[in-house]
């Protein structure tokens, strides 16, 4: 009898797949310096993405996630941060910063610990721990350059990109 080669990812058990996700994100690491997930939203929550690995690749600076974007426009922008990291810049929460996203300001706020559970599970893996280690939320203006806590922000895009921490606790710049 001639066994049968599994030739997809179905035919693994789930403990499989997901040894084979870490050993690909581990990959991506050493390769790029952070892997990055993409989560497909739902019609109570638009779509998220999220590094992991970038303390392991630059010490001292932490996971980004972003809301409301498409995957592919999300990492590129994480790769960007990862870069702009090693090359040295630095950043800081409660700052809005240029050079990211074209000409319109990007804002750090730290993701509260309550929210952890529910956007990072594959970072909390990869971390050995539920909130022990900093995450970050990159936060994008509306066309005219407004953050969500400011005046005149687009609603249509507040929905886009809801807010996983207090902005009037980092002191936002307005």
């Amino acid at each position: 009898m001639k066994r049968r080669r599994r030739t997809s990812h179905s035919s693994l058990t789930i403990e499989e797949r997901h040894a084979l996700l870490q050993v690909k994100m581990r990959k991506h690491i050493e390769e790029h310096g952070c892997s990055i997930i993409g989560v497909f939203g739902t019609e109570d929550r638009p779509n998220w993405t999220y590094s992991i690995g970038i303390p392991t690749t630059v010490p001292e600076a932490a996971e980004i996630l972003i809301y409301g974007l498409g995957p592919d426009n999300a990492g590129r922008i994480i790769n960007l941060v990862v870069e702009q990291l090693r090359e040295g810049r630095i950043f800081d929460l409660g700052r809005q910063y240029r050079g990211i996203l074209k000409d319109l300001p990007v804002y750090f706020g730290r993701v509260e610990d309550r929210h952890y559970d529910d956007h990072v599970g594959q970072a909390q893996d990869y971390h050995e721990s539920s909130t022990g280690f900093p995450l970050w939320q990159l936060v994008w203006t509306d066309t005219q350059g407004r953050f969500p806590w400011q005046e005149g922000f687009e609603e249509k895009f507040r929905v886009a990109q809801p807010l996983l921490f207090d902005p009037s606790v980092h002191g936002q710049e307005s």
